[in-house]
């Protein structure tokens, strides 16, 4: 296993899965509620665009 190797769980390897069910969350309440979800693609996208006009690391 990888902490066993040295490896710091959320630190240096981040959204690593801890236990069953870390991230099994019902998300209808959030559904119902509007949430919206969008493509991925839209996320990378937006993001590459706000460090770009920003500068950010």
């Amino acid at each position: 296993m990888l902490v066993e190797q040295g490896v710091k769980q959320w630190t240096e390897l981040p959204l690593r899965r801890t236990h069953a069910g870390v991230w099994a969350v019902d998300s209808s309440r959030a559904s119902a509620a509007g949430l919206a979800c969008r493509p991925i693609v839209d996320t990378i996208r937006d993001t590459w665009h706000w460090w770009k006009a920003t500068g950010a690391p």
